[in-house]
């Protein structure tokens, strides 16, 4: 049981980073979050589609894993 509960935390985090990747593509914002609040920082034109591909590759890998485990 322990094992699904630390395989589901793994999935929360390729998802909350997938979000975080994927607004910083779409915005050019990207998003630190620290002590007091959010930071915001600009994200280079350059980077905004690796931002997208790595941002969406997490989350297929999420998804795909979190599925896969409700089956079993």
């Amino acid at each position: 049981m322990f094992a699904l509960r630390e395989n589901v935390q793994v999935d929360i985090l390729c998802l909350a980073t997938s979000w975080s990747l994927i607004e910083g593509a779409l915005t050019g914002k990207g998003t630190t979050h620290g002590r007091g609040g959010k930071i915001y920082w600009p994200v280079a034109l350059w980077l905004r589609p690796i931002f997208a591909i790595a941002g969406f590759g997490l989350l297929a890998f999420a998804l795909i894993d979190f599925f896969r485990k409700l089956q079993n």
